[in-house]
């Protein structure tokens, strides 16, 4: 790209150091996330001369590759070249982009955040602007997008950082031209058939003309509804109190909008996506008139909420398990969850206790019994699963652990008194990940 002699609009190596100063610490490492495109080309080569300044350690880049165009080994090969230039170490990540019915885009983007969440550094630096934000908020309102989803992206989402979102397409192009730099123009940009595509080339264009701040308004809407919505965050936080199962008594004190904040607010914390208004209305009718002993079942994705007893839970549907052999292994997958075991000493299950038959996890079978205590009742699994208030649609996959015919081990229950290790003898810790009642 040819070197502009018109100097950009603003400083972006001090803009981005002030955004940067905001959350980052000395010491730290940064790693951009580089496309090739012009707006992280621009955002590493600012970031270095930030990072000196405000004495950080030297950035690193990564580059994610998702093998979907016929060009990405030339974009590998431009961004390869470009940390060269700039003396950055570059990662490359290749992933598969694995459809799950939500499209394309949201497939890659996916694969991608989750190839930069696992890159080891402070924080990762997003290229994102002004524009970009203005695009996601008309994006999110069509969709029919709640307060959170007006709200658009966030400078900042765990160790994700956006620090140019108010800095628009223009003055990066500015920045990019006067400083010499090169970059990769993805040929699925212009293809309108992706929704935010037809925004940036068709609507945009239209809506600048009676409303040439159109972009700036939307992004400063954006900031409204991020205030917005952390208000009606803190509401549902005071609302749950130290809870932290969410319960039927809570919603049922609450006024309807309360009540459906709380709910929302609390699914979103389990990492579902909250479906619509009408869903939400729904779900609250159901949860606070429906009988004691209801079925009340709601498919999110893949997972479901469900009530039991005075609570609302969120669950992973059960999935049929086989029994599995343990031979020591420290993870063993089971229904959606994890079962994890560790060794220790002078607690947990006895490990010189485990050398008298085949161990393996199975789902319960009919007329297991278990003693506790020792001397104590051999009682029915299934009358302590009850009085442990375990769900039934849990009961049926709980894991439990046998030593041949023997019960050993029962998850969110405890282990058999002949089982139990003694004080400063060798034992295993085993856990269910998806014990939560």
């Amino acid at each position: 790209m040819a070197n502009s002699k018109s100097k950009p609009s603003i400083d972006l190596s001090a803009l981005l150091s002030d955004r940067l100063a905001r959350h980052v610490e000395p010491g730290q490492g940064l790693c951009v996330a580089l496309s090739g495109g012009i707006d992280s080309v621009a955002l590493l080569h600012a970031t270095t001369a930030s990072a000196k300044a405000l004495g950080l350690r030297q950035p690193v880049a990564c580059h994610v590759n998702h093998g979907l165009s016929p060009h990405a080994g030339e974009w590998e090969t431009c961004c390869r070249k470009l940390c060269e230039q700039l003396g950055i170490a570059l990662e490359v990540r290749r992933v598969q982009v694995t459809r799950d019915g939500k499209g394309l885009e949201a497939a890659a983007r996916k694969a991608r955040y989750a190839a930069l969440n696992a890159v080891e550094c402070d924080w990762v630096l997003l290229g994102h602007h002004r524009d970009d934000q203005a695009e996601t908020v008309l994006l999110n309102l069509l969709r029919g997008a709640g307060v959170h989803g007006a709200a658009g992206m966030a400078e900042r989402r765990g160790r994700l950082l956006r620090p140019l979102l108010d800095v628009s397409r223009e003055q990066i192009v500015e920045y990019a031209k006067w400083n010499g730099l090169s970059w990769i123009e993805d040929e699925s940009n212009i293809d309108c058939h992706y929704s935010r595509n037809f925004l940036r080339h068709e609507v945009m264009p239209l809506l600048e003309r009676p409303f040439p701040n159109a972009t700036v308004s939307l992004a400063r809407a954006a900031r409204a509804f991020g205030e917005a919505a952390e208000l009606l965050d803190r509401m549902a936080e005071e609302d749950l109190g130290a809870a932290k199962l969410l319960n039927v008594a809570q919603l049922n004190a609450l006024p309807p909008l309360r009540a459906a904040n709380l709910l929302t607010s609390y699914l979103r914390r389990q990492g579902l996506q909250i479906p619509g208004s009408a869903m939400v209305r729904e779900m609250l009718r159901q949860l606070l008139t429906a009988s004691h002993d209801s079925d009340i079942r709601f498919t999110l994705g893949n997972y479901e909420l469900r009530r039991f007893r005075d609570q609302v839970l969120v669950d992973i549907p059960p999935q049929p398990v086989a029994p599995t052999v343990w031979a020591g292994e420290q993870t063993i997958p089971w229904s959606g969850h994890q079962i994890h075991a560790s060794s220790i000493v002078g607690a947990g299950i006895a490990a010189a206790m485990l050398n008298f038959g085949p161990l393996y996890f199975s789902a319960r079978r009919g007329g297991d019994v278990l003693q506790l205590r020792p001397g104590g009742p051999r009682r029915p699994l299934k009358d302590l699963l009850r009085e442990a208030g375990v769900p039934p649609w849990r009961r049926k996959n709980l894991p439990v652990l046998y030593s041949g015919d023997e019960v050993v081990w029962v998850a969110g229950i405890g282990i058999a008194a002949k089982y139990r290790c003694k004080p400063g003898a060798e034992g295993f810790l085993i856990e269910f990940d998806g014990v939560t009642w």
